[in-house]
């Protein structure tokens, strides 16, 4: 316990009492120079620390105070009182943060008291600082138990005690962290050691032959490794999940046992098989693409997931989100990290969850119950506000790119159609982009029917309207009131005026509505299924070939049939693309039934016979025997590749090279419709 230097003078006053010579509360004061009260104040953490050090401390009324001396000397109570001197005062925050961490750090229960000597508290103080504590652990899924006689212990959890050692570094550190883990900035106690951070950089540093990194998932795997390296040290280990879903996870596991390698020579530390089936999975919960994993099929039904998300946030808050491409492509690449993460139980910190929650209330409350409604189908029945806010950042950056593009047709009307007109489109332009001004008109001359024609959606006016038509008035210079109006009703306008660039709109043909449908679902196919592949031990185009045909076949006939059909057509004609450095392997085959695409890219590359320096492959397989559709959807994807600038094997995951085959795919589309439109003029 902790003592000022007042208490500490009150408390060396004491001592030199006994019980022939007590002292009272007058006499202290004026040892020290305080009031009366201020030493009634004092006395009950002076009482606390005669408590907690087995001291006797005895109060007469109207006599005073006195040291009833039994077991100890005055020099050792002396050198107690020494040791108890505050070196500084905690303020709640850091007395919360004090206790939680000691808890997690400590394998043995701990007393009341002694928290209450370490941070200068009375145990009144310190059964308010505790209540703190606990609704900090409930948080992160921890419970606190209280052992009579023994003192405080947290109940054993040991992947939510690491979730909440991570967590604590971010509260602790918050924006310093990640410079601090950079540059070795730590105390060198407990998990932040600097030979420990030291060395397991070393180990990242290695992983980096199994796992591509970005930052985020730098630091977050770094962080993981730190706690997870120093609980074993302290003698604890995590147990895998029976629920874990091993299909995504096996992936990670290979290069989870290498890391687990690496960490046994840097560190003398031995990963068991729980701990490594652990570590992978923070491999697929923060999108750390790894080398040599094959593509995995549980995620095929994400974009069905996600549009399912995005409607039931549009029926709540009215906004056509729908109609934003770029919300569905980003939705569609969180949601697919988000559910491992959340089945796994994997927490994640967001320092934008309160300000998403206090600036767009109305689009969280939606996205939360959106997301729930989609997690019920993968058993997951609660979701933290960090997640909901991720989710909602998407949705609150989606509703800006709506209002961009928005514009509603107005037209202003005053008494005279001069004048005050000119002042309150001023006005107008100033404060609402949204609002494009047509004309300005005489409130008597208004023609609604003209108005429709011209696509007009408003009337903003000067003067009260008796009219059928959407109008409002307002001030010439708008006022406070006028703009709250004014963004009510561009709220109500954001599903139903017309956007900019507007599609013409064309009749079809049976024959038309059916081959565009059929493309379409083609397109969708493929997108379903697309091949993504990492090796660094490929040195030739016959291990390349035998590579695809292992990975597209099913059975062995399949695949046998597959490497066949490549073979045969690379003995035609060899496409050797220059621009993307690699080969183009396309040809019909049996083993499939419907178009592919994928690409197969070297992290080393080989020189063929030609020699050509190959860095991967480009597969686009249509099934044998093949339809028009097939046929006409593999020669748009050459096509389109052919006029593509991007290098497709820059890409570092599968999700982003879907992101741009979509974006390609899209133009195809697109093109097929335009050439069925032109075809009908």
């Amino acid at each position: 316990m902790k003592l000022t230097l007042r208490q500490k003078e009150i408390i060396q006053i004491i001592l030199s009492s006994d019980i022939e010579k007590p002292c009272n509360l007058q006499f202290i004061s004026e040892q020290i120079n305080i009031s009366k009260r201020t030493v009634l104040r004092e006395l009950s953490i002076v009482e606390d620390w005669f408590t907690n050090n087995n001291l006797s401390l005895v109060r007469k009324a109207g006599i005073g105070v006195y040291w009833n001396q039994q077991d100890m000397t005055k020099e050792e109570v002396l050198e107690i009182l020494y040791n108890s001197l505050a070196s500084k005062e905690f303020s709640r925050d850091e007395r919360t943060t004090y206790i939680v961490k000691h808890l997690l750090h400590s394998n043995e229960p701990i007393k009341s008291s002694y928290f209450q000597i370490k941070l200068g508290v009375s145990n009144k103080i310190f059964n308010v600082d505790l209540q703190r504590v606990e609704a900090w652990l409930q948080k992160h899924n921890l419970q606190l138990e209280k052992k009579p006689s023994l003192g405080l212990e947290l109940v054993k959890d040991e992947k939510n005690i690491r979730k909440a050692l991570v967590a604590l570094a971010y509260h602790t550190y918050a924006e310093d962290l990640v410079s601090r883990l950079i540059n070795d900035q730590f105390d060198n106690q407990g998990v932040f050691t600097r030979t420990r951070i030291r060395k397991i950089k070393q180990v990242m540093a290695g992983a980096k032959d199994y796992a591509n990194f970005d930052d985020r998932s730098y630091i977050q795997t770094l962080l993981y490794l730190l706690v997870a390296t120093y609980r074993i040290e302290q003698g604890h280990s995590v147990e895998s999940d029976t629920h874990m879903r091993m299909n995504y996870i096996n992936p990670g596991v290979e290069v989870a046992k290498k890391i687990a390698i690496e960490i046994e020579e840097c560190l003398e530390i031995k990963l068991c098989e729980d701990e490594i089936i652990y570590l992978a999975s923070y491999f697929v919960a923060f999108d750390i693409p790894l080398v040599e994993s094959e593509f995995s099929t549980f995620f095929n039904k994400i974009s069905q997931d996600v549009r399912e998300l995005i409607s039931i946030v549009q029926n709540i808050t009215e906004i056509n989100f729908l109609s934003d491409s770029i919300l569905m492509a980003d939705l569609r690449y969180h949601i697919k990290i988000a559910i491992p993460r959340l089945e796994m139980r994997i927490s994640i910190q967001n320092s934008q969850t309160k300000f998403i929650k206090e600036n767009y209330p109305d689009l969280f409350e939606a996205t939360k119950v959106a997301f729930l409604s989609i997690l019920k189908q993968y058993k997951i029945y609660n979701v933290s506000d960090e997640e909901v806010a991720f989710a909602t950042m998407h949705f609150c950056a989606a509703r800006e790119r709506i209002m961009e593009h928005l514009k509603i047709k107005v037209v202003v009307s005053c008494p005279t159609g001069i004048g005050t007109s000119k002042l309150l489109i001023t006005s107008i332009k100033k404060e609402f982009s949204v609002f494009e001004v047509m004309y300005s008109v005489s409130a008597i001359e208004l023609d609604t029917q003209q108005l429709k024609d011209e696509g007009i959606g408003l009337i903003i006016s000067t003067v009260n309207l008796d009219i059928d038509f959407p109008h409002i008035k307002v001030n010439p210079i708008l006022s406070k009131e006028d703009k709250a109006k004014l963004k009510e009703l561009v709220t109500k306008f954001e599903l139903s005026c017309e956007l900019e660039e507007r599609p013409r709109e064309k009749e079809f043909t049976f024959v038309d509505v059916q081959y565009i449908s059929e493309f379409g679902v083609e397109i969708s196919n493929i997108l379903s299924s697309v091949l993504w592949y990492k090796s660094s031990d490929i040195s030739s185009k016959y291990e390349m070939i035998q590579k695809i045909s292992s990975l597209v076949g099913k059975t062995q006939q399949d695949k046998n049939d597959i490497a066949q059909h490549i073979v045969e057509q690379e003995q035609m004609s060899t496409t050797y693309i220059k621009q993307f450095e690699s080969y183009l392997f396309y040809c019909t085959t049996t083993g499939i039934s419907t178009t592919l695409f994928g690409v197969i890219k070297l992290t080393v590359p080989f020189e063929d016979d030609d020699g050509h320096e190959v860095w991967g492959g480009i597969v686009i397989f249509a099934p044998q025997p093949a339809t028009q559709i097939h046929i006409d959807v593999s020669l748009a994807i050459c096509n389109a590749l052919a006029e593509e600038q991007q290098n497709i094997l820059a890409v570092k995951t599968r999700f982003q090279l879907i992101g741009m085959i979509e974006s390609l795919l899209s133009g195809v589309y697109k093109q097929k419709i335009k050439e069925r439109m032109e075809a009908m003029i």
